[in-house]
């Protein structure tokens, strides 16, 4: 099913592997990209660029454009769309701490 939605951003995870979009107005013409994933093919609307490899996430999209995840002791943060990723510790290197891979995200309309 192909939904047109527009006024939000959106960051799909599919087995690992990112598409990332920001909802524009919809052009019932253009061409959706056929992409060949491992179990199957996807088809990728016009409006969205293709990542092939991304960190597993969960993302959320920060107040100043950049992305935000989480990645077994560390935030991750990327200002490039996903190009490159900085990892911030969020435990010290004394502690003996993961993030659960149960993890969720999720940013309020206020930002926090």
């Amino acid at each position: 099913m192909r939904n047109h939605w527009r006024g939000f951003s959106l960051i799909l995870i599919v087995g690992g592997i990112i598409a990332t979009t920001h909802a524009q107005e919809s052009n019932p013409d253009a061409a959706w990209q056929q992409v060949e994933v491992k179990g199957g093919t996807l088809e990728i609307h016009p409006n969205v660029t293709w990542k092939g490899s991304l960190p597993q996430g969960p993302f959320v999209r920060l107040g100043d454009g950049g992305i935000l995840g989480i990645n077994g002791t560390n935030a991750i943060v990327s200002h490039d769309e996903g190009e490159t990723w900085e990892p911030r510790p969020l435990f010290s290197q004394d502690q003996n701490l993961k993030v659960s891979s149960e993890r969720a995200m999720v940013r309020t309309a206020g930002g926090a």
